[in-house]
C-alpha cells in the first residue's frame, strides 16, 4: 500500500475467486486514492503480471473490503467508487450522519468513544450495484 494505509490484510479464497481484505486508513484526505494504491501490492501477491491474471495466476472475480476508513463526515469514500483489481467497488449502503435517513434508523458506525455519532466504517464490494448504494 501507499501513503495514508496504516494496515491491511488480505485473503484469496480460491473456490469463490474472492479477495477479501481487512484496510485501515489515516486521517487524511483523498481515501480513494489511498485505497488504489494497494492495487499494485495485490497483483503481485496474486501473481499478476500487468493488468491482467492469466492461467499460471489467480482469477479474482469479486473483491471485498471490510475497513476503518476514518472518514469521519462520510465525504470521502461515501457514494464514492474504488478500483482494484479490474473491479469496481462500491460501499453497500449510504452511510448518514445523525438525523439523515437509513432503512433502519441511521447507520452510525464510528465509534464507541464518540457514542457512534460519525460514520467512517464501511464494506465495500464489486458485487455491490449503484442501487445498492441508495437511501
Amino acid at each position: 500500500g501507499g501513503y495514508g494505509v496504516r494496515g491491511v490484510s488480505a485473503i484469496y479464497i480460491p473456490h469463490l475467486h474472492l479477495v477479501f481484505m481487512s484496510v485501515w486508513l489515516n486521517h487524511s484526505d483523498n481515501k480513494v486514492e489511498m485505497l488504489e494504491t494497494i492495487d499494485e501490492s495485490l497483483r503481485a501477491a496474486l501473481g499478476w503480471q500487468g493488468s491482467q491474471h492469466t492461467e499460471s495466476t489467480k482469477e479474482v472475480a469479486r473483491v471485498v473490503i471490510a475497513m476503518d476508513s476514518n472518514d469521519h463526515d462520510g465525504d470521502g469514500l461515501n457514494e464514492k467508487t474504488v478500483r482494484l483489481l479490474n473491479q469496481n467497488l462500491r460501499h453497500v449502503g449510504v452511510a448518514h450522519m445523525s438525523g439523515r435517513p437509513w432503512p433502519n434508523g441511521v447507520l452510525q458506525t464510528c465509534a464507541e468513544d464518540c457514542d457512534f455519532s460519525l460514520v467512517g466504517d464501511y464494506i465495500f464490494d464489486s458485487a455491490a450495484t449503484p442501487e445498492s448504494q441508495t437511501r
